[in-house]
């Protein structure tokens, strides 16, 4: 996971990763050139803004389309959850972040978010597990918007987690207004 963040970085800056072993228990040199370290882009009114390097620049295509809203991401990948907080951070969402099933449900019952962000593929109890539980908690937790994240990327996989529950299902590694816009839409859709 942490080298498809790390591609995924590399892929928004046009920059490049070489890797470098002399032999195994030798250890491992990782260059990284980036080739864009200040982007700019132009915003809706034409002007333009030079992003910063905290992270992808997700403000300039999606800041409003978040904002305020609280996001519970649950995986048990510490990469996968810096990586969505930073998006969703900078979307001006307030995100929590659970590494279980077990704790997720837990954040929900203190925390009550607005949507939830999940991934399947997690040790003792899966993305499922947690929906599925979710789900018979409250009429609130019924109702949530559930985004599906996961390495799990075919069109079966895709299809079981609609089935199951999910509004939305987001292929790890993430492309994020890929994914900032997914939310935006499952809660344009939610409010109809």
């Amino acid at each position: 996971m942490g080298l498809a963040i790390v591609r995924h970085l590399m892929d928004l800056h046009e920059g490049t990763v070489e890797v470098e072993s002399q032999g195994k228990n030798l250890g491992t040199t990782f260059t990284i050139t980036i080739l864009k370290a200040n982007v700019q882009v132009a915003t809706q009114n034409a002007n333009i803004e030079t992003a910063d390097s905290e992270g992808p620049d997700v403000q300039t295509y999606s800041p409003e389309l978040l904002h305020g809203l609280r996001v519970l991401v649950v995986d048990d990948e510490p990469d996968a959850r810096d990586l969505l907080t930073a998006i969703l951070t900078r979307c001006g969402s307030d995100v929590r972040c659970s590494e279980s099933a077990a704790e997720a449900l837990q954040a929900f019952s203190e925390w009550n978010p607005d949507v939830l962000v999940s991934d399947i593929g997690m040790p003792n109890e899966d993305g499922y597990t947690l929906l599925k539980k979710l789900r018979q908690l409250n009429a609130r937790a019924e109702k949530i918007p559930a985004v599906a994240l996961t390495a799990y990327a075919t069109d079966e996989d895709r299809l079981q987690a609609l089935s199951a529950g999910f509004q939305i299902h987001v292929a790890k590694p993430i492309e994020p207004e890929n994914f900032v816009t997914s939310i935006a839409s499952i809660l344009s859709d939610n409010a109809k």
